[in-house]
């Protein structure tokens, strides 16, 4: 079974070396990406370490300050990627909040099938699609 954990400032080095791989994987889809800094991630308060079974980080999600129904990014690193982390990551946000907002690029084609494993709905505007997730 994994976990999460808060992020806090004294893991700003661990946070911004997984934003590095996460942003490389982004830059495929966008080309004015804009890049948050790890500082920014943290001090909001949003976000959460993924852990696996032996407290290895092996993610992040970050939630908008703003609401806990909005999920700004979930990231797997991609050696831990379909083993479940992604989706029990998203089973336990939704086990607190009755559903999440999210937006994806519409070229993000392993995204869209994982967000679509969900009871959502989805819109699409311009080069992103806006998921509403709901519990199974």
């Amino acid at each position: 079974m994994f976990r999460t954990v808060k992020s806090t400032e004294e893991d700003i080095f661990l946070l911004d070396e997984l934003l590095a791989d996460f942003y490389n994987g982004l830059s495929n889809y966008y080309e004015d990406l804009y890049y948050s800094y790890a500082e920014d991630l943290i001090n909001d308060g949003s976000t959460y370490f993924v852990l696996d079974e032996k407290e290895n980080i092996i993610g992040f999600y970050s939630l908008s300050p703003a609401s806990n129904n909005i999920l700004r990014y979930l990231y797997i690193v991609p050696r831990e990627r379909n083993r479940k982390y992604g989706t029990e990551t998203i089973n336990k946000l939704l086990e607190i909040q009755s559903h999440l907002k999210l937006t994806c690029h519409k070229n993000n084609k392993k995204a869209i099938r994982f967000y679509n494993k969900f009871n959502n709905s989805n819109i699409i505007k311009d080069n992103e699609i806006e998921f509403t997730l709901r519990k199974v």
